[in-house]
């Protein structure tokens, strides 16, 4: 049998998309971009990036687009106001018929500004922890603080449909017990899930390009890869693999909870209001988003000592309203041709600018630093700037 090669085939298939194979600058091309990406995914998967390698890739391309997506959502806080959709929805999930990675969670109480680790267990498992907090919550409404969890923990052992849970219950009372504030609220709990696998924006994205490949297989030419493709194809489900990640975006848009208060624009900055179940506060996943940043980095901020959360990994409104407010610079001097109160102008890097203004980066941190320009820095050392006014100065021969 002839050898069987997916990656030539799905190099080629990117050629025929119109992408780069060589740039001028001698950069990596957009083509061996996405072939170094899915590399490194079978680096990091199968321990080699052979044609055997990609060819389980290949074969196991429903899980692994499914939890690199899903991981992209981070963390989930869940309470009594959203466990029954949460519950669904990690219920909905695991019956894709579409997951075996071992996906890692570390599961954690907060209640009130304490935070206790509980375990790390696996995505297989989790729904077992969420619906016993369920029951917990359920049981909870007549208790008045963390020292009656004796009694709600003895409930749940002498409860029949509760038989399999007696390491979920043994894990939650020990990480209960250590909370130095006993007079906590038990209906104030606060499960906290979050992902320990490294997985970014850029693996989902090659991830997604390769899925588009391998939905697309190349007509039938006798040729040995082409045949193998489409039986794949015909092996796999796409219906229920676009259905499944639909659910995961829908989703991962309903967690972004907080509400704009004051619009974004070229004159003023972002303020919000956390959503009132959350009580002032915003989770990690919702302040990256706002300041429009990776998870990644706001976790430097964090370690930087740059941007700290106020509990465990929850930031109050007040905390995110000043660093918006602090990291927006307006310019002094308002171009008047320029309307600076589009709620919905696009922010580029300074790459962008510098290729609009035909001027070097150099010369556009030089604009900054001048007070001539409107832009953020949320990041340090990445400002973004009003489009509007890049446009309006690059027509003007700025």
């Amino acid at each position: 049998m002839a050898r069987i090669n997916i990656r030539d085939s799905y190099k080629q298939w990117l050629i025929e998309q119109g992408l780069q194979t060589r740039t001028p600058s001698k950069h990596s091309s957009t083509v061996t971009e996405y072939l170094r990406r899915i590399d490194r995914i079978c680096d990091k998967h199968y321990k080699s990036h052979d044609a055997n390698a990609w060819n389980k890739l290949a074969k196991n391309i429903a899980s692994m687009l499914i939890y690199y997506t899903e991981c992209m959502n981070n963390e989930y806080f869940i309470d009594k106001y959203n466990i029954n959709s949460l519950s669904q929805y990690f219920n909905d999930i695991s019956n894709s018929n579409q997951t075996t990675l071992n996906l890692r969670v570390k599961l954690s109480f907060i209640s009130q500004k304490e935070s206790q680790f509980i375990t790390i267990t696996t995505f297989k498992e989790l729904n077992l922890f969420i619906l016993l907090f369920k029951y917990i919550l359920e049981i909870s409404e007549n208790i008045t603080s963390l020292t009656d969890i004796e009694r709600i923990i003895i409930a749940c052992l002498l409860n029949p449909k509760n038989a399999d849970y007696e390491k979920q219950i043994d894990l939650y009372k020990k990480a209960i017990k250590k909370f130095p504030n006993h007079e906590s609220l038990i209906e104030d709990l606060i499960l906290h899930i979050e992902y320990i696998n490294d997985y970014n924006s850029k693996s989902v994205a090659a991830l997604n390009k390769f899925h588009a490949f391998l939905s697309n297989p190349p007509a039938n030419d006798n040729n040995q890869t082409s045949l193998y493709l489409i039986k794949l194809k015909d092996d796999r489900d796409d219906d229920k693999i676009h259905n499944c990640l639909e659910l995961i975006s829908t989703h991962h848009d309903d967690t972004i909870k907080c509400i704009s208060v004051i619009h974004k624009t070229g004159a003023s900055s972002l303020q919000i209001k956390a959503h009132p179940q959350m009580k002032g506060y915003l989770s990690a996943d919702e302040v990256a988003n706002i300041l429009e940043i990776d998870p990644k980095t706001l976790w430097r901020l964090k370690k930087d000592g740059i941007f700290m959360p106020d509990k465990s990994t929850l930031y109050s409104e007040d905390r995110v309203n000043h660093y918006l407010t602090d990291h927006f610079h307006a310019i002094k001097a308002p171009y008047p041709e320029v309307d600076y109160q589009q709620k919905k102008a696009k922010w580029i890097n300074r790459r962008e600018a510098a290729k609009i203004l035909r001027v070097t980066e150099r010369t556009v941190l030089n604009y900054t630093n001048k007070c001539m320009l409107t832009y953020t820095d949320y990041a340090p050392k990445a400002p973004r700037y009003y489009l509007p006014e890049i446009e309006f100065l690059a027509k003007h021969k700025f």
